[in-house]
């Protein structure tokens, strides 16, 4: 062979002997790369109900003053309020007429206090005590009253006439009329005999 060919061949084998020892260098080293294994996961155990964290209760926000709704507000005219006062007088009888021409008149107060008058002075004056008072205030107040006409009236002359008269403040008298030989009811003839009683004394 010649010394060209020579050069070559050995060339070539030096490379394959290189090349082989740098891959036997190569296997012998540990590889810097993690290799991944996928492998299965064994399950966990569920944690006992002990354990298991109880729910607290839940807090609702206070409400603030912005949520709360405005006061809706209403506007009045003033008023000045109504006292439903009693009158001072609680009845007043009068007795008119008859032969002599009288006319006399028994002013009741709600205290107890009472005048007999004519036509130009007092006659007398007095009191009543509290039962006889609380009496006559129930009948003069009693639905029985409240039944009662207007006039019961009789045709005849010097006919003595009797009148019954409850006083108001704020409302029209009520007021009952009766004379002699009238048909007079029995409950007006009672309290007329009662109040002719009074200015009897």
């Amino acid at each position: 062979m010649s010394k060209r060919t020579l050069f070559l061949v050995g060339l070539v084998l030096a490379a394959i002997t290189l090349g082989c020892r740098a891959a036997a260098r190569l296997a012998a080293e540990p590889s810097s790369t993690p290799l991944l294994l996928l492998t299965s996961t064994p399950e966990q155990p569920a944690p006992p109900a002990s354990a298991m964290p109880t729910p607290g209760p839940v807090l609702t926000p206070l409400a603030t003053a912005e949520d709360l709704p405005l006061p809706t507000l209403q506007l009045y005219p003033s008023v000045t309020p109504v006292v439903e006062m009693a009158h001072p007088l609680l009845v007043v009888f009068r007795k008119s007429g008859c032969f002599a021409g009288v006319d006399e008149r028994l002013f009741i107060y709600r205290d107890g206090r009472y005048d007999l008058q004519d036509r130009s002075k007092v006659l007398k004056s007095g009191r009543l005590d509290p039962a006889a008072l609380e009496h006559l205030s129930l009948k003069l107040f009693s639905p029985d009253f409240a039944a009662l006409q207007p006039l019961y009236q009789a045709a005849g002359a010097d006919l003595c006439v009797y009148t019954i008269t409850l006083p108001a403040m704020d409302s029209p008298e009520r007021s009952v009329t009766t004379m002699d030989a009238a048909p007079t009811p029995p409950f007006l003839a009672e309290l007329i005999g009662e109040l002719r009683q009074v200015t009897e004394r």
